[in-house]
C-alpha cells in the first residue's frame, strides 16, 4: 500500500480490523470486554469516526468516535507535541501527546498508574485512513473507509 498526503478530514467507518483482540489484551482490558468488542467485530461496519482539521500540519484536531452501541467520545487534539490530561481510550486517565510526522498524526498516551505507553498513527495508506496501535510490542490496526 502506498501513503498519500492528504486531509482525512470527513465521516469515516471502520472497515477492517488486524490483531485487536491481542491488543486490548495488552492495554488491559478484560477477557468479558474482549469478547463483546469480538461480538460486535471489532467495530467492523459500526465504529465510526468524523473529524475536522485534519490535514498535515493542522495545529488542532477534533476527533469523534462513535462505538456500536452509539456512544460519542469526542477528543480534541493539539498537535504541538506538548501533553495534557485525557481520559484513555481503553480506560484510565493519563497524559497524551499529538505531533505531525509528515503526513502522519502521531499520538502517545501515557497511562496513569502504572505507565503504559500507548501508541497511535493515523495516516491515510490509499483511499484508506489507517489507524496503527502499538504498545508492548504488541501492534493492531484499524482501517476506515471515507463516508
Amino acid at each position: 500500500p502506498f501513503c498519500t498526503m492528504g486531509d482525512f478530514s470527513g465521516s469515516w467507518m471502520c472497515s477492517g480490523t488486524e490483531n485487536m483482540e491481542e491488543f486490548m489484551k495488552a492495554v488491559g482490558m478484560s477477557w468479558m470486554m474482549r469478547k463483546a468488542a469480538a461480538g460486535f467485530s471489532f467495530g467492523v461496519g459500526k465504529q465510526s469516526l468524523r473529524v475536522t482539521g485534519g490535514s498535515p500540519g493542522s495545529a488542532d484536531v477534533t476527533i469523534v468516535t462513535k462505538d456500536p452501541t452509539g456512544k460519542e467520545t469526542t477528543v480534541a487534539l493539539k498537535t504541538d507535541g506538548v501533553g495534557f490530561k485525557m481520559e484513555g481510550p481503553f480506560g484510565g486517565s493519563g497524559e497524551a501527546k499529538a505531533t505531525w510526522e509528515g503526513d502522519a498524526m502521531v499520538q502517545t498516551f501515557t497511562k496513569e498508574g502504572d505507565g503504559q505507553v500507548i501508541n497511535f498513527r493515523r495516516q491515510l495508506v490509499g483511499d484508506k485512513l489507517e489507524v496503527t496501535l502499538s504498545t508492548q510490542g504488541i501492534t493492531a490496526k484499524r482501517i476506515y473507509s471515507k463516508q
